[in-house]
């Protein structure tokens, strides 16, 4: 899966639980929306910016495994 793809993903998954958390503790239905809706915007640049240096980190290593005899 892309990193975009990922990071989306989680992203969303993330302001849910905070929404559901922040609605749960008793704060209005705005609160919990716009408390979600800056999670999203928050986590998911960091979220991408991990997954895509880590996929780079991994390709690297991959390929330097793969140059080397066994």
């Amino acid at each position: 899966m892309s990193p975009i793809k990922r990071a989306l993903r989680n992203s969303v998954v993330l302001s849910f639980v905070v929404l559901g958390i922040v609605i749960y503790q008793g704060s209005s239905t705005q609160d919990g929306l716009l408390t979600g809706l800056f999670t999203f915007f928050v986590t998911f640049p960091a979220l991408w910016l991990s997954f895509t240096y880590t996929q780079k980190i991994a390709e690297k290593y991959r390929n330097r495994d793969e140059d080397e005899p066994h």
